[in-house]
C-alpha cells in the first residue's frame, strides 16, 4: 500500500518548495499538500521534477470555513467565490496533474440546512464534472463536530449520503484517522465495510495528531481492515511529529510488516 507524505505537516524543517526533495530522500515517492497556493504552478513543477516525485492531492481553498464561516461550498452567498477558487484549483491540477482534489462540506450556521447542502451538493457535482474531464477525483472529507462545529459531512455515512448525492463515479471519501477516530466509535470495522468508498487514509495518532505509535491508533488492525475490505487507495502521513520528521518514521517499518505477511498468507 502506497504511503505519501503530506508535506503541510512533515518536513517543515525546511522551505515549502523543498520539501518534496526531503520526502523523497525519506522515501516517499509522493506528495500531498493541504494548500499549494503559496506557491506557483511552474515552481512547483520544477520542485517535483527535481524531487521525482507527483503530488497526489490539495485541498479546494476553504474560504471563511477556518474563521468560523460557512465555507465557499455551503453558502449560497459565495458563489463568485467558489467559482473562482474552483478555476484557480484547476489550474493547479491541470499543471500538476494531481490525483484528486479533496473539499471539505463546510458549515450550516443558519436554520437552512436543506438549502446549504443542496448549494454545496451542486457547486461539488460541477467540480465533480470538470475533475472528471481530466481523469481525476474528488474526495470528501468528514470532519469531527467537535473541533468543527456545524459541519454537514461529519462522518462516514454523511460522507455516503454526499457521495450518493454528487452521484458521480469519480467521487469518493477520505478519511483522516485522527478526525474519524472522536466521530466512529467502530472506525476499524467501518473502514473494512466501506472500503471501496475510500479514495485516501490520512495516518495520525490519537488523541494528539502526532506520529503513528504514540496514541491509541492500532496501526495494524487499520492497515488488515482496509486490505481485507479491497481497499485501492493510497495512505498519507498527516501528522505533527512530536521531534523531527525523520526521527518519527519509524512505524513506517510496521506497515511493511502488515503488507509482507498479508502476501506470504494469501
Amino acid at each position: 500500500m502506497e504511503v505519501s507524505a503530506n508535506i503541510s505537516y512533515l518536513f517543515n524543517e525546511v522551505p515549502l518548495l523543498d520539501r518534496p526533495q526531503a520526502a523523497r530522500a525519506a522515501d516517499f515517492k509522493t506528495i500531498d499538500v493541504t494548500s499549494p497556493f503559496d506557491a506557483s504552478p511552474e515552481d512547483w513543477k520544477q520542485a517535483l521534477k527535481g524531487a521525482r516525485s507527483r503530488l497526489m492531492s490539495f485541498d479546494l481553498p476553504m474560504g471563511d470555513f477556518h474563521q468560523g464561516g460557512e465555507g465557499l461550498l455551503a453558502d449560497p452567498a459565495q458563489q463568485e467565490a467558489f467559482e473562482t477558487a474552483m478555476a484557480r484549483s484547476l489550474e493547479y491540477a491541470d499543471a500538476l496533474k494531481v490525483d484528486s482534489i479533496n473539499v471539505v462540506s463546510g458549515r450550516c450556521t443558519s436554520t437552512q440546512t436543506g438549502k446549504a447542502w443542496q448549494t454545496m451538493i451542486e457547486r461539488c457535482t460541477l467540480l465533480a464534472d470538470e475533475l472528471e474531464k481530466r481523469e481525476m477525483h474528488l474526495t470528501i472529507e468528514p470532519l469531527n463536530t467537535q473541533d468543527f462545529t456545524k459541519v454537514m459531512v461529519f462522518n462516514v455515512e454523511t460522507a455516503l449520503d454526499f457521495i450518493s448525492d454528487v452521484d458521480r463515479a469519480n467521487v469518493a471519501m477520505q478519511i483522516d484517522i485522527y478526525e474519524m477516530h472522536m466521530m466512529e466509535p467502530g472506525l476499524t470495522e467501518k473502514l473494512r465495510v466501506k472500503a471501496k468508498w475510500i479514495r485516501r487514509v490520512q495516518l495520525s495518532d490519537f488523541p494528539k495528531r502526532n506520529e503513528p505509535g504514540s496514541g491509541n491508533m492500532n496501526l495494524i488492525d487499520i492497515e488488515r481492515a482496509l486490505m481485507e475490505g479491497g481497499y485501492r487507495g493510497w495512505l498519507s502521513a498527516a501528522y505533527e511529529p512530536t521531534g523531527s520528521t525523520q526521527d518519527s518514521l519509524n512505524w513506517l517499518s510496521t506497515l511493511s510488516a502488515v503488507a509482507l505477511s498479508e502476501r506470504l498468507q494469501s
